[in-house]
């Protein structure tokens, strides 16, 4: 695979922004992202997490966007004052992404997951992962809304 130049990896954004939702829609975010990240700039890298986020957002494989929003915190932890800069969307994301995963969360009677799992009873690990998961959105738009 030949490297992309930040030009081509701007105009793919762009065209990406604009393109029916979908799997399609998606590879080529993913594409996207993988290009911006081996380029080693850190913006565009960003830019293109973004892009991959509203890209998984409200397709069917929205519960990937858990994945690129990790990065996307990875990056703020490296460098918060990059987000400050541009008006990066970071806390909109932020509760886009817990938003819609709360949303997801089923809704049965106590125990019946829990069985349904094998685990009788014991509670299901992704429980914590959530709760970690809401804490640290939480903190992080507490951060940028100062």
């Amino acid at each position: 695979m030949s490297t992309m130049t930040r030009e081509e990896i701007e105009q793919g954004l762009q065209e990406n922004r604009f393109a029916p939702g979908g799997t399609a829609r998606n590879a080529h975010a993913e594409v996207l992202a993988a290009a911006a990240e081996a380029s080693g700039d850190s913006e565009l890298f960003r830019d293109a997490l973004d892009n991959l986020i509203n890209s998984y957002l409200y397709s069917s494989e929205s519960t990937k966007m858990l994945v690129p929003f990790a990065r996307l915190l990875q990056e703020y932890d490296k460098d918060p004052g990059a987000f400050s800069k541009g008006g990066h969307p970071l806390p909109v994301l932020a509760v886009q992404v817990g938003g819609h995963g709360h949303q997801r969360i089923p809704r049965d009677p106590p125990g019946v997951r829990h069985r349904l799992a094998g685990r009788d009873g014991a509670p299901l690990p992704h429980r914590g992962l959530q709760r970690a998961a809401r804490t640290r959105v939480r903190a992080v738009v507490r951060r940028c809304d100062r």
